[in-house]
């Protein structure tokens, strides 16, 4: 998924689906503070709660529900007490909320509103999800070294040579790229279509991953003959749902693809690349005051284009300004300058969509309005427990308390014993013994590990793993850790493969003292402080409310989930 779209949609659920919106004109169950909580509001929350979960319908249940909803809206007023929903924080974040429920709102007024699925489709994807699938592929970071790859593969390359020099996984590097056989939903789904379109024994197209590309090829194909229609009709919900949400992609890349040509970017490259250079300290954010900081980063070229569109032209600064409304996980996938041009791109799509939804008059549609409530709600719950659990520590740790706490855990501050070891990795058993024998004869255990590991990063240094604590190396722990440094063990079976290693060092445990501890021990006692205190403050909340609850309405109202 490029990172353009990530930039547009929330998530494909939020396309396919937003709830409806609560009644008003229905008996009010509770009312906190005078603040009403209606039977509709309660039974939405509570039939919601009954589906995502495994209890069933009773009293208890009930009243617990109405109790959290009880909190929330303690919570709600008095975080409007202490000014959190009048402050620019606030404000930042709800213009952040509502550009993102415009663009879902206008992602599926663009998608499902109008969508239709047809019989013919969901009988085309039922023959799919009967359909078993055995291929092989290769994986390259960008689309120009994925290229690279098929056009060496076209030219007689084998899958395996190749495998073994693009693949760190083991199984991947050792089997030529083998998948084996897959069905229906098994596979990444750009390879799960691309596996179902290509002709049996060709090469594919480069395949965008969700990290990298792939260079695909269909080994066989094998057709599940006894499907009966009693199958399809089981299958037609999630038949329909797995085809609605390509459509979704489907439908949003074409849009943004449009809206992409139409505003005709022209990057100054120079300017492009000088910005990927500083891309590190940009992208970082420590909580600190993100948009003084990237300005001082490129304060002296802040003036220089950036890009010209149909929008205008973007200097550098404007960019950054734009940047604010990215999320951390999109800055981080930044690895080169396209991935840079792409981020550009995206935000300028951005703003034509959301311009576009606004046009649409999408300000008013009800599952937009109920999304920014929604939206609304989470935040001011989420700042609100921050702020109580953020006094945590504020006047001081007691010191006695922390003693007590490194006197009875004294063991686990400080570092566990390590071993460094070294490791060859094979397919066979035989082999192994084979390779055993040699190491017996004096051949050298990095050249072996050179010329007959798996796991190729480790094989590229000889083999070495580096150190690692006894659970680090799960059941070969015990083995490990009861050799001595130059001892050779195995070999031993590891997850369908079979491995010798080679202890090369031992550390010894490290205890910290008490002052080298100070740090870890209060990170282990925060979370439970945390907690207490946002009991502590729950409670006073409920001590000064004024809570009235009709328990006729809770007992009668008839939820439709059980």
């Amino acid at each position: 998924m490029k990172v353009w779209y990530a930039l547009v949609v929330t998530s494909i659920a939020l396309v396919l689906s937003v709830g409806g919106c609560g009644r008003t004109d229905d008996p009010v169950l509770t009312t906190v503070n005078g603040h009403p909580i209606t039977r509709s509001e309660f039974t939405s929350r509570y039939e919601k709660y009954l589906l995502a979960t495994s209890e069933r319908d009773n009293i208890v249940v009930r009243k617990k529900i109405l109790e959290n909803m009880i909190n929330e809206a303690l919570i709600y007023q008095d975080a409007a007490a202490q000014g959190f929903d009048r402050d620019e924080t606030y404000s930042k974040r709800m213009e952040d909320i509502r550009s993102q429920a415009l663009l879902d709102g206008y992602s599926r007024l663009l998608t499902t509103d109008s969508m239709t699925v047809s019989e013919g489709e969901l009988w085309q994807e039922f023959r799919t999800m009967n359909t078993k699938v055995s291929a092989r592929y290769v994986y390259a970071k960008t689309e120009e070294e994925a290229r690279a790859l098929k056009r060496r593969l076209e030219n007689g390359d084998s899958f395996h040579r190749v495998a073994r020099e693009v693949f760190e996984d083991p199984d991947l590097a050792s089997s030529g790229g083998n998948l084996g056989f897959f069905g229906w939903d098994e596979m990444e789904p750009s390879l799960q279509q691309a596996a179902s379109a290509i002709p049996v024994g060709t090469l594919s197209e480069p395949i965008r991953l969700r990290v990298g590309y792939g260079i695909l090829k269909v080994e066989n194909r094998v057709e599940r003959p006894l499907a009966s229609e009693a199958d399809y009709a089981k299958a037609k919900p999630k038949l329909e749902n797995a085809v609605r949400e390509r459509k979704v992609v489907r439908y949003l890349k074409n849009t943004v693809d449009e809206i992409e040509q139409d505003l005709a970017f022209e990057f100054h490259e120079e300017v492009l690349h000088e910005l990927f250079s500083h891309w590190k300290e940009i992208a970082r954010r420590d909580g600190s005051s993100q948009s003084t900081e990237r300005a001082d980063i490129l304060a002296d070229k802040s003036s220089l284009p950036l890009v010209k569109t149909k929008l205008g032209v973007w200097n550098l600064s404007t960019f950054l300004e734009k940047l604010e409304k990215t999320r951390q996980k999109h800055l981080d996938k930044v690895q080169s300058v396209e991935d840079l041009r792409q981020v550009v791109k995206g935000l300028a799509v951005r703003e034509v969509m959301l311009e576009k939804s606004i046009e649409a008059g999408l300000e008013k549609d009800q599952r937009v309005i109920q999304q920014i409530a929604t939206a609304r709600e989470d935040f001011l719950l989420r700042r609100w427990k921050s702020s109580v659990e953020d006094t945590v520590g504020l006047s001081g740790w007691d010191e006695g308390q922390l003693r007590a706490e490194y006197s009875k855990n004294a063991d686990s501050y400080g570092t566990l014993p390590e071993a460094n070891v070294a490791e060859i990795l094979v397919r066979k058993k035989k082999l192994s013994d084979r390779l055993l024998a040699d190491l017996r004869k004096g051949a050298r255990f990095s050249d072996l590990a050179r010329g007959h590991s798996v796991r190729t990063w480790a094989a590229k240094k000889g083999g070495e793993l580096g150190f690692a604590s006894r659970p680090e190396f799960g059941p070969l722990g015990e083995k490990i850790f009861g050799a001595r440094a130059g001892q050779i063990v195995g070999p031993v079976p590891v997850n369908g493969f079979f491995g010798i290693y080679k202890v090369l060092a031992m550390k010894p445990a490290q205890k910290k003292t008490f002052s080298n501890a100070r740090a870890e021990i209060i990170q282990a006692l925060l979370p439970a402080k945390q907690r207490r205190a946002f009991e502590t403050a729950l409670e006073g909340l409920r001590m000064h409310a004024k809570i009235e609850t009709d328990f006729n309405v809770l007992a009668n109202i008839v939820v439709s989930s059980q």
